[in-house]
């Protein structure tokens, strides 16, 4: 396996390990890697850098593994199980007890958490952890997709679930707490890539549900964070940003009322008049009128 400096794989003979794909980006590395075999798969890591494995199959995934003395074993037919080892740390153990398993693992520089969570974030180490991922699974699944096709996506939305997987790595095991003074940072933070793809689909539809899934919260606490860390709820925000845009092709286009209501997403222009209204605090004649004037 590239980049880490120790990694040697014991598989049996007719057994195989592929790379299905790779993206790298701000310190961190990320790959989908899948095994099919029989029995289990030994391995031995070592690496400057954090690794980061988890299984992506829910039916699949054992981890067994001694480090630094200590032996950890996760096994179980349901849940993501993971390993989390800590740079500078030496692991020696088993995945699997046999099939065909697919792993996502990442790479991480140490100071890829001080450029998400910035330099006041001091000295800290992580703990090693080997059992349920900590990670939620809305964020694996994009991860993994990322993997799969990173073309399809722009670096920024890289960036975002690069940044995501950093913050709950270290509220999940690092030895200090997220400062106080950086805690609402990295609680917002979690959010960009939800505002971003607003901004990209706010002409369409979009339900409540797919929105919390790019976060891997339930509907319910979703809308709760997200209102506590933008003083509006996730339907009030997303009428905030659908009328912006409106104002915007009002005063840069000739197009008519109905023709802008529709390429933000409403249904009808009465619809879009009274929501327009309610928040500008004219309709939308009157404001494309002032402008003319």
């Amino acid at each position: 396996m590239c980049y880490v400096e120790r990694v040697s794989l014991q598989i049996a003979k007719n057994s195989t390990c592929d790379v299905e794909g790779t993206f790298a980006v701000g310190g961190l590395r990320c790959r989908v890697i899948s095994y099919s075999y029989s029995g289990a798969i030994g391995f031995e890591m070592l690496s400057s850098r954090h690794i980061f494995v988890c299984g992506l199959d829910r039916d699949h995934g054992a981890i067994g593994c001694s480090l630094d003395g200590k032996h950890y074993d996760a096994r179980g037919a349901y849940g993501q199980n993971s390993l989390l080892l800590p740079r500078g740390q030496h692991c020696v153990g088993k995945l699997g007890d046999g099939a065909v398993s697919r792993y996502l693992f990442c790479e991480l520089e140490h100071s890829a958490f001080a450029l998400v969570l910035g330099e006041k974030i001091g000295d800290f180490d992580l703990r090693p952890h080997v059992g349920p991922s900590p990670i939620a699974p809305g964020l694996l699944e994009r991860l993994e997709s990322l993997c799969l096709t990173p073309n399809h996506f722009p670096r920024v939305y890289a960036e975002l679930l690069a940044s995501m997987l950093v913050v709950e790595l270290f509220q999940a095991s690092a030895t200090k707490p997220i400062p106080p003074e950086l805690s609402a940072k990295a609680g917002t933070a979690r959010f960009n890539v939800v505002l971003e793809f607003i901004e990209h689909h706010v002409c369409r539809n979009i339900r409540l549900g797919e929105l919390a899934s790019l976060v891997g919260l339930s509907v319910d606490h979703f809308s709760h964070a997200f209102k506590e860390s933008y003083g509006v709820s996730p339907y009030r925000y997303l009428l905030q940003r659908r009328i912006k845009r409106a104002h915007t092709l009002l005063q840069t286009t000739d197009d008519t009322i109905a023709t802008i209501a529709a390429s933000v997403g409403f249904s009808s222009q009465s619809r879009f008049s009274q929501t327009f209204a309610s928040l500008i605090g004219a309709s939308p004649s009157a404001c494309r009128s002032n402008l003319e004037l």
